[in-house]
């Protein structure tokens, strides 16, 4: 397409945090120092690439379209020296008002962490730490990222079958966590989990009840089974080689 006539074309913003928008060839050259300004962003503020810096204890990993797009601002993920990824403004990390995964001056580190503890202020930094992240995104691996009920991919979040804060041996079982959309999980949305069952005390039976009788809604025949999904390799069910048996024993 010939530029300076009249016809229109699209062009993303460079700082990646618009839509695309239609401007005229007719004000635009082929100079190669000609810079397509973004309307919304006036021109100014063009994004600087932060990744691969270092702010504090966050390391820059890479930008977060996302978050970007959703807030008008710049942000970018970062991960932080004990272990958080985080999304952060830019312009409290080059400022220097975002330098840990906390704030200016805290952060949360494994070493301050009491992993056994059963106090509620313990058990709110854990769910926080970068251990419980690595435990969650384990969990979604395992489960493709896709909700045990519905089979959906938006808004997915990790379920304990039994409860973190009581079964401490079971934290990060990643079998004792199951992927589950916010439609189906969180106890601010009617008829979720969380919301007919409350968040206390809950019980790997009540949310098979709980996926059986949404998936019968929902006209999905295949039954989930609670036990068999905790315990995949269920001596049951393996296949023993007889040649397996086949051995001498010497005193």
């Amino acid at each position: 397409m010939p530029f300076g006539t009249k016809r229109r074309a699209y062009f993303k913003c460079p700082n990646g945090i618009h839509d695309s928008e239609s401007k005229s060839l007719a004000m635009i050259t082929d100079k190669p120092n000609h810079v397509v300004e973004c309307h919304e962003c006036g021109g100014k503020n063009r994004r600087e690439d932060l990744s691969g810096r270092k702010f504090g204890e966050l390391d820059v990993l890479s930008f977060d379209e996302k978050k970007s797009r959703e807030s008008g601002s710049s942000y970018w993920i970062c991960r932080c020296s004990c272990g958080n990824i985080i999304s952060a403004l830019a312009t409290k990390l080059k400022s220097g008002n975002k330098r840990t995964c906390g704030g200016k001056t805290s952060h949360l580190s494994r070493t301050d962490i009491d992993f056994t503890s059963d106090d509620p202020a313990e058990i709110k930094r854990l769910r926080r730490s970068g251990l419980y992240l690595q435990y969650r995104n384990s969990v979604i691996e395992k489960d493709h990222g896709r909700c045990i009920v519905c089979g959906g991919t938006q808004n997915i979040e990790v379920h304990h079958l039994y409860p973190f804060a009581t079964h401490i041996s079971d934290r990060f079982d990643v079998n004792n966590g199951v992927c589950v959309c916010a439609k189906h999980h969180s106890n601010t949305i009617k008829g979720s989990f969380h919301n007919i069952y409350g968040m206390r005390g809950n019980t790997p039976e009540q949310f098979e009840y709980y996926v059986n009788e949404k998936r019968q809604e929902l006209g999905i025949k295949e039954p989930f089974d609670v036990y068999k999904y905790m315990n995949p390799y269920d001596a049951d069910d393996m296949e023993i080689d007889d040649s397996m048996l086949d051995f001498e024993y010497y005193e």
